[in-house]
């Protein structure tokens, strides 16, 4: 399925939310989001709760606000058996959203090995948070690989890790310029909250 949109605002909750399918199945698939403004939505821009094989491309998320988690984007399954596998953000600016710009939330997949998510070009001016990664309160058997790569922030705080990620999940960060300065060294933060 193929979404274009040109501009959603002011929604009460989500922009977006894509999740478990009306059949089902405890994910949505082959869906790609392209183009356009999400402004002003109360709750997140665009949830990602469960899926597979999703694009998210050339779209602008703003002015998110209202109730929690108020992210311009928000990965978070809510259930053991939901995907976050590959999910792809290209291309994507998030400006001034309450909380996150883009916030990844994988304490629900416990003994998950459907985590696939690549972010590629993330732009973002005024989020506190341009990116959050929460992690598990206990020792979990989740395996899978965040890549974030090529991005930019500007007046913002940094990158925020909430409880520590499990030991196979790689968390792979790189060309970042924070603030006017590049920070080109591979990261991998999956070992420092252990």
């Amino acid at each position: 399925m193929i979404l274009l949109i040109l501009i959603l605002k002011t929604f009460g909750g989500d922009g977006i939310y894509i999740g478990r399918n009306a059949t089902g199945v405890s994910y949505s698939s082959r869906i790609n989001v392209s183009q356009g403004i999400l402004n002003n939505n109360r709750r997140n821009g665009i949830s990602i709760i469960s899926g597979k094989d999703i694009i998210v491309e050339n779209v602008t998320i703003k002015n998110t606000n209202g109730t929690n988690p108020m992210a311009g984007i928000d990965l978070e399954p809510n259930l053991p058996d939901e995907f976050l596998y590959n999910i792809n953000l290209n291309n994507i600016s998030t400006i001034n959203n309450k909380i996150d710009g883009i916030k990844i939330v994988f304490h629900k997949l416990v003994n998950s090995s459907n985590i696939l998510i690549n972010i590629n070009k993330h732009n973002d001016i005024g989020s506190p948070n341009p990116l959050t990664v929460v992690g598990y309160d206990y020792d979990t058997k989740a395996k899978g690989i965040l890549n974030y790569s090529s991005a930019k922030w500007n007046n913002n705080k940094n990158i925020r890790i909430q409880r520590k990620l499990s030991k196979d999940i790689d968390l792979n960060i790189q060309k970042i310029d924070i603030n006017g300065r590049l920070y080109n060294k591979n990261i991998n933060i999956s070992n420092i909250q252990r």
